[in-house]
């Protein structure tokens, strides 16, 4: 009988602790559906300051977006702004050439070096890939194309030709 009794109070030390600990369980479980509202208010918050962020982060690229196409922009014009002054001088002496190497008095054999004829070339090709008009296609190049070239092993003709431009 003795040992019946002390398996009865066993079993009821037992269950007792068992209640305890479902007890406790369920007090901690109310606790988190308690606080649950206030998580989702929690994560409401936190969904709303990640979208305000978005728009922080997309109106930021936008703002660098257009300022890097402003910058693009004058960049691009302060090239073509470039190639225009180039383009001109360029023009300018692709005349002074021509006016010097058409001119009756200044170079009176109508001939010119084959260096001086590269070079002039040269010139003309750099003025086109600026996008040089025609005016030097229709007037300067079917006048140039009338001189004489001279090769640079002809020493004597290039002697002669140098002599004669000699302003007197």
């Amino acid at each position: 009988m003795r040992a019946e009794r002390e398996r009865n109070r066993q079993e009821r030390e037992d269950m007792r602790r068992e209640n305890e600990a479902r007890d406790e369980k369920i007090a901690h479980l109310e606790e988190v559906v308690d606080a649950l509202p206030g998580y989702r208010e929690q994560s409401l918050c936190i969904q709303k300051e990640l979208r305000q962020a978005d728009v922080n982060i997309v109106q930021l690229c936008e703002q660098i977006s257009e300022s890097v196409l402003q910058n693009r922009r004058e960049v691009i014009e302060k090239l073509e702004r470039l190639e225009n002054r180039e383009r001109n001088a360029l023009r300018a002496k692709i005349l002074e050439e021509h006016r010097l190497y058409t001119d009756d008095s200044r170079n009176p054999m109508k001939a010119w070096s084959e260096m001086e004829e590269h070079s002039f070339r040269e010139l003309v090709n750099d003025y086109e890939a600026l996008g040089g008009n025609d005016y030097v296609h229709h007037v300067v190049l079917p006048e140039i194309n009338r001189l004489n070239v001279i090769p640079m092993s002809d020493l004597k003709r290039l002697k002669d030709l140098y002599e004669s431009r000699k302003v007197k």
